[in-house]
């Protein structure tokens, strides 16, 4: 299992005490499972595809809760995610995990939905939290201080946020999580790289 909390602590020591919840939930499928679904999906299953979603609509739909600026927004677009995979299912290559092909179409489907958020300034709704907080925003700004992701959503790009989440959280092999971020290889290693220090410096200044 990897652990975020390790790697900043080897970075900073400010982080060491830091232990997110990184813990996969039990009864993700096999990759053979999961191929096997795919394939009887693209071939018209229904079924196939209902048990492709039931198996991935937890891990997406915490990944999102996390991503986006509210709940409701984290649904639309984990509809928007099972809506575009069941239309692209037979593009799926079997040689990569279907975990992997989901949370690609997520993250395309969260940056998307950000762009048609924008506000009238031009900055993104995923960056309002950070003005003026009301007395519940200051509430939870607090807190914070004890739960490393939501400092990282805060403080992290967009991007940074996703390697860090999808390389901790759903332990994506580096292939599938370049493949997810539709990156190089070596380009995610550097993303991930400097997503680590970001976190592990606002960390060792709060």
């Amino acid at each position: 299992m990897r652990s975020i909390s390790n790697n900043l602590a080897a970075t900073s020591p400010a982080v060491a005490a830091l232990s997110p919840s990184v813990a996969m939930s039990d009864g993700r499928p096999e990759d053979a499972d999961e191929r096997r679904w795919a394939m009887d999906a693209a071939s018209g299953s229904l079924a196939a595809f209902d048990r492709i979603a039931r198996a991935y609509q937890a891990p997406l739909m915490r990944f999102l809760n996390r991503r986006m600026a509210n709940p409701a927004d984290a649904e639309d677009v984990l509809q928007e995610t099972f809506v575009c995979a069941f239309r692209k299912i037979g593009k799926y290559d079997p040689r990569w995990r279907l975990s992997g092909w989901l949370f690609a179409i997520a993250v395309r489907q969260a940056a998307t939905h950000h762009r048609r958020l924008r506000i009238a300034d031009g900055a993104p709704v995923y960056d309002r939290a950070s003005d003026d907080p009301g007395p519940d925003a200051m509430a939870v700004v607090q807190d914070e201080h004890r739960n490393l992701w939501a400092i990282a959503r805060r403080n992290l790009r967009p991007d940074q946020f996703d390697v860090l989440w999808l390389y901790y959280v759903e332990q994506l092999p580096m292939p599938d999580l370049a493949r997810a971020l539709g990156r190089s290889r070596l380009t995610t290693k550097v993303l991930l790289h400097r997503a680590r220090q970001r976190l592990a410096k606002y960390l060792s200044d709060v």
